[in-house]
């Protein structure tokens, strides 16, 4: 009997630390998910050039590029919904989606193209946490609706 609870303890020590070793594929890390494309858009990760996909999940950091031919359209887990047009860059720098702490945050940044977004939750809780950030300024997200173009130098 003593050598069987030994065992169920070290397999129950084990399978926690599995769980908290996986937390970082965890779906809570996910800020978004592809719903829409057209073309060959690519998600860039890390040192990764993803083909995207539908439902493909996004996360903090990813980058999300389209050429000629490619539109790609996501939505992050507060319901903000953003759209890119051919030959663009949008990268998802920072998404805290945390309402019953009082912690939203979502940052954009816009390198190249052209991007539309509808406001989800973060905006409309706390309209100063939400920005874009682009080569030449910063994008305040006051109101639900915003479109921008950026000009190649």
């Amino acid at each position: 009997m003593f050598n069987n609870c030994r065992g169920i303890r070290a397999y129950i020590l084990v399978a926690i630390v599995l769980a908290a070793g996986m937390r970082g594929w965890s779906a809570d890390e996910t800020v978004g998910s592809v719903k829409t494309l057209t073309g060959s858009p690519v998600v860039v990760r890390g040192q990764q050039t993803i083909p995207a996909a539908l439902g493909m999940h996004l996360f903090e950091k990813d980058l999300l590029r389209t050429d000629a031919q490619s539109r790609v359209g996501f939505i992050l887990r507060d319901g903000a919904r953003v759209s890119l047009g051919p030959e663009s860059e949008l990268a998802v720098e920072k998404f805290v989606f945390e309402p019953g702490q009082g912690k939203l945050e979502l940052l954009l940044r816009m390198i190249r193209g052209v991007a539309a977004f509808v406001s989800g939750k973060i905006t409309q809780l706390s309209p100063a946490s939400a920005v874009v950030e682009t080569p030449v300024g910063m994008i305040g997200l006051r109101g639900t609706k915003f479109a921008a173009a950026l000009a190649a130098r």
